[in-house]
């Protein structure tokens, strides 16, 4: 067995286009098929190579086996496997023997049943394993022999993820590799679809296999840029704990960003450890500023509290960039409060950037998938106050809900964004940037301050996405010059 593993996930998400972030989920797949013995390589960010370069690096690589693998992992969106369906239906023709599996992803795209050989939905690190050691599969089966799906995850098996790279993975000091502190969240927003909300007991990594990763990283690559995937940082104070035990045990100091919860930040222990971390940015989900909205959607209710614990935040760190989710469309508002609480944010400096989205309640378009991936309030609109007008296919195996509520609708909400947007660039605030761009622009040597990217932020988007661009083209260049030395028949 051969497994070429192709990553993607810099298209179909809300992430900036520019990043050259490393998907630590699909490194995850390489280590586990090394500590079998299993032949593999990683081609990363596939979607920016030549097709015809890709094709030919495939083909390259795979076409010595006797049992060759493609595993595609597209965790943010199937649509971007489109996107090369030609080149992998041609690379089945050269080689009519590969195999292609398509794992972590929220829904079976029945689309791809022409390309895909095997499905694995939602987290498919323990289905993977198990397919690749011949366990029996019926705990994972569905109505379709060649579709699997893991509804009972087990933690054990789904750890928290530290990158794992390689001499032939390229890795530039540009780059963000990342890790998770812990596994899950212990908090249930309405909105919220990520998969492991709600878990009381979080699995935590251990501060010395962090410590081994980011000293390695930085000694072999010059890596300096950290992107903490967790999906919140902050939810034990330990995962805070175990970061600065890491961090004052390196000889470097690290530019780590990620998402946290900002009313947890009122503890006087995590307010201790902030001003100790001097985090490089952080990514909180506000997404209100309305006391009843934020009840509505199952979150702390006390705005004073937020906004003296932003104050207060960026007094104890002030070179910390400081941004929000805000969600447009919650109820409990209306657009003249949405309008005056974007206004006070700005106004009142509250936040460095936020991005303000509209709430998308959406619904799979797909006989098989994980129902965790659905939010509370896209499974049950009307209880919490939405009505659907009308469905909409978005990505093929998903479907978005227009929705209206007491004060306003998904469609008009477009509008009301674009007014927000609209004043926040009037008055030069940073609008659809969060920690994770900020983390890139000075990976990329574009900013080292956020006074600097508040003021020049639209240059240094520009520059960003140019130094981007370049990076992965010199990337694709190496990696496909490796496979065609080192693979020849």
């Amino acid at each position: 067995m051969k497994v070429l593993i192709l990553s993607e996930n810099t298209v179909g998400t809300d992430l900036y286009s520019g990043n050259t972030y490393r998907n630590i989920g699909a490194t995850d797949v390489a280590r586990r098929l090394d500590s079998r013995g299993i032949e593999n390589t990683l081609i990363d960010w596939f979607s920016h190579w030549p097709k015809d370069l890709l094709q030919d690096s495939i083909i390259t690589y795979l076409k010595d086996s006797k049992d060759p693998i493609i595993a595609l992992s597209t965790p943010f969106s199937n649509h971007v496997t489109y996107s090369i369906e030609n080149v992998l239906l041609q690379v089945k023709q050269e080689l009519p023997h590969v195999k292609i599996l398509l794992g972590g992803n929220r829904y079976f795209e029945k689309g791809l049943l022409n390309l895909v050989d095997y499905f694995f939905v939602g987290r498919s690190m323990e289905i993977f394993e198990a397919w690749l050691d011949g366990e029996d599969m019926s705990r994972f089966a569905t109505p379709y022999p060649n579709v699997f799906i893991n509804r009972n995850v087990d933690v054990n098996i789904e750890k928290p993820v530290i990158g794992y790279f390689r001499d032939n993975d390229f890795i530039t000091s540009k780059d963000i590799v990342g890790f998770e502190l812990g596994l899950g969240c212990k908090f249930n927003c309405s909105f919220c679809s990520f998969d492991l909300r709600n878990t009381k007991n979080p699995l935590l990594q251990q501060s010395e296999y962090i410590t081994q990763f980011m000293e390695h990283m930085n000694n072999k690559y010059g890596s300096e840029h950290f992107y903490l995937a967790d999906d919140t940082c902050n939810d034990d104070t330990q995962k805070l704990r175990t970061l600065l035990e890491v961090k004052n045990n390196l000889d470097f100091d690290p530019k780590l960003a990620g998402f946290y919860r900002v009313e947890l930040f009122g503890k006087q222990e995590q307010q201790e450890l902030w001003e100790q971390l001097k985090l490089t940015g952080v990514s909180f989900g506000i997404e209100t500023l309305e006391s009843s909205s934020a009840k509505l959607a199952n979150k702390s209710g006390n705005v004073d509290k937020t906004v003296d614990i932003l104050k207060k935040l960026k007094q104890l760190s002030p070179e910390t960039l400081i941004s929000s989710g805000i969600i447009l469309g919650l109820r409990g508002e209306s657009e003249q409060s949405f309008l005056n609480n974007i206004k006070r944010i700005a106004d009142e400096k509250l936040l460095d950037a936020l991005y303000i989205s509209v709430l998308e309640l959406g619904k799979p378009n797909s006989d098989v998938y994980d129902d965790n991936y659905v939010s509370d309030m896209s499974a049950n609109p009307e209880k919490y106050g939405y009505t659907i007008t009308e469905e909409e296919d978005f990505r093929v195996s998903k479907k978005l809900m227009h929705w209206k509520n007491e004060w306003t609708d998904s469609k008009s909400a477009l509008a009301i964004r674009d007014k927000a947007d609209a004043y926040l660039r009037s008055v030069n605030f940073p609008t659809g940037l969060s920690s994770f761009e900020y983390l890139n622009f000075m990976a990329h040597g574009v900013v080292s301050n956020v006074p600097d990217m508040m003021t020049y932020t639209h240059q240094i988007e520009k520059r960003s996405l140019s130094v981007a661009n370049k990076i992965r083209k010199e990337y694709y260049t190496k990696k496909s010059e490796w496979i065609k030395n080192n693979h020849k028949t």
